[in-house]
């Protein structure tokens, strides 16, 4: 699916100077889709939050109490433990409101396009 997704977003009719994919999926697996669709400019980012935060996201905010598993910490951790293996930036919004999580990705996207 991660293949198809960045197949889709590469060949777009070329108006977005900017794509961004929200999902939960292994950098490996973007990497090896990078590289299949030939994407040269393409920037994985994790966006994480500390736990407790993401429980009560899930349990407030989002109303999927049913996702507050060991499992979903489990995958939370294996996500960050990779970003961190491959030196992925990480977008830490435990203490951010959402409109500070936006400003913060826009910076990385706006770094990410000058590079």
């Amino acid at each position: 699916m991660t293949h198809q997704w960045i197949a889709k977003l590469h060949s777009g009719d070329g108006r977005a100077a900017v794509a961004v994919l929200d999902a939960q999926v292994r950098p490996t697996f973007v990497k090896e889709a990078f590289s299949a669709c030939r994407v040269t400019r393409g920037t994985i980012v994790l966006v994480d939050c500390a736990p407790a935060v993401r429980h009560a996201r899930l349990i407030e905010n989002r109303q999927q109490p049913e996702l507050v598993t060991r499992d979903m910490d489990a995958w939370a951790a294996y996500l960050k433990g990779q970003a961190d293996a491959l030196g992925l930036p990480l977008l830490d919004t435990t203490t951010a409101n959402v409109v500070e999580s936006v400003a913060a990705l826009r910076t990385l996207v706006e770094t990410a396009r000058s590079a």
